[in-house]
């Protein structure tokens, strides 16, 4: 009898075991966390392919179904594919699709002034479409449409079916601003009517600032605590994480074609073959937690272009993110026990970061990693915004791009203002429409390509 009790407990202690093994290197919450990322890049008849390769890392995806014309009124975009919408369906992933202005301050106005009927149209499409919610991504409009922007959110959700989502992507305000376009974004209002707040936490420096990170730690834990501080439940806050670095020519020259490449939006996938083909160096900057590449061409070098521009004789600097980078960004999901992640954008992302990320997202740790015994404790959070006026934003003027709104500091946000011209933007997105990722392309010296449209 005593025999057969020690083998149970046996048992039982080896299963005990097996379970704590299964599961040490995960958070300790739970659930998993929330994951999104948005599908603006490359051909709709790809999009299955771009989720297949994010190794069962996403809840949810958004994809650029609805837009608003200059007048206000709905454009349901031909990117919609009902197969895709099964196929998500099937795998248990929600498909969230994003209304934009681009940018477009006129249409972003006119979208909130008519957001009776605007609303009701949006309702009408989730539905019928079989749609799981609405993301509504409405950019560079200022203070003045603070209201009108929380009461289109209200009219949604009060018209959207309680088990659909109704999100809002928000400007990063780790600073506190209240005008200008960060003004427009309510947070404690805006909270009460959203399942979650997308916090865009990106841009800290942008086209045509000088170069920096796009997202350092600081800035980031910055933005949650300001989230916070507006009283935003913790379980209504998502991060906001960049799959694309910026690139500066730091010798203050223009290309050999006339362009100044002063932060354009680079994709993760394209920087590594940038820096090995010059024989660059990566080095992890320890302020900002996050890496920059430093490379050099010279005037023999072989010319290849990134991202539209023919990187020509001179120096260069790229800030992106890597593992090390995401990683950390990744610990502050945990450390403030907030909703999750989401992403800019699918087909920007270095294939590679999905074998771990959702690994670091739930708090756990790849099996090569050491374990360590500190504890992280997030830093206190400031209850008082920065009292800084916004500062008037710089326009750089060059027949390639203008830049009209600077970055996510404070200064305007890079999503949408740093297009060339609407068939610029056209050309862009058709052209890539066959391939998965965004070439680097070699370059006899001759023309030159387009951007990727949005600049980041």
């Amino acid at each position: 009898m005593k025999k057969g009790r020690k083998m149970r407990f046996a048992i039982i202690f080896v299963i005990l075991l097996l379970l704590l093994s299964s599961t040490a290197t995960f958070a300790g919450n739970g659930h998993e966390r929330f994951s999104m990322s948005y599908l603006y890049f490359g051909s709709p008849d790809n999009y299955v392919q771009l989720v297949d390769r994010t190794n069962n890392s996403l809840n949810m995806v958004s994809p650029n179904y609805f837009d608003v014309n200059q007048e206000g009124n709905l454009v349901f975009t031909d990117k919609f594919r009902e197969s895709f919408v099964a196929d998500m369906h099937s795998r248990g992933i929600k498909v969230v699709p994003f209304l934009a202005n681009h940018w477009d301050r006129t249409a972003g106005e006119n979208a909130f002034k008519n957001r009776h009927a605007l609303s009701t149209e949006v309702a009408e499409y989730v539905e019928t479409y079989n749609l799981d919610g609405i993301n509504v991504d409405i950019e560079g409009v200022g203070h003045a449409y603070r209201d009108e922007h929380t009461d289109f959110i209200r009219l949604l959700r009060e018209k959207i079916p309680a088990h659909k989502e109704v999100s809002v992507a928000v400007a990063a305000n780790p600073n506190g601003w209240t005008t200008g376009w960060h003004g427009n974004y309510d947070y404690t209002e805006l909270a009460k009517h959203a399942d979650y707040l997308m916090i865009m936490a990106y841009d800290e420096h942008w086209q045509g600032s000088t170069p920096g990170p796009v997202a350092s730690y600081s800035f980031v834990e910055r933005s949650i605590q300001y989230a916070l501080n507006q009283q935003v439940p913790k379980e209504k806050v998502v991060i906001g994480i960049p799959f694309y670095g910026r690139m500066w020519k730091t010798d203050g020259e223009r290309n050999a074609d006339g362009f100044l490449i002063n932060g354009r939006g680079i994709s993760h996938n394209q920087i590594q073959t940038v820096v090995n083909h010059y024989n660059g160096e990566v080095i992890f900057d320890e302020a900002s937690q996050t890496p920059k590449a430093v490379f050099t061409v010279t005037d023999n070098d072989p010319i290849i272009s990134a991202e539209g521009v023919r990187l020509t004789a001179g120096d260069y600097v790229i800030w992106f993110d890597n593992e090390q980078s995401f990683k950390t960004k990744l610990e502050l999901i945990n450390l403030y026990d907030i909703k999750g992640t989401g992403s800019w954008a699918l087909m920007r992302e270095d294939p590679q970061m999905w074998e771990y990320y959702k690994t670091y997202l739930n708090g756990g740790t790849m099996g090569t990693e050491p374990e360590e015994d500190v504890v992280l404790e997030p830093d206190p959070i400031e209850e008082e915004p920065v009292d800084e006026p916004e500062p008037t934003p710089e326009v750089i003027e060059e027949k390639e791009e203008v830049t009209s709104d600077s970055g996510n500091n404070g200064r305007g946000n890079g999503k949408g203002h740093n297009k060339n011209t609407t068939e610029d933007v056209q050309h862009e997105e058709d052209s890539g429409d066959n391939q998965l990722e965004e070439p680097i392309n070699g370059n006899n010296g001759n023309g030159n390509g387009n951007g990727n449209g949005r600049n980041r």
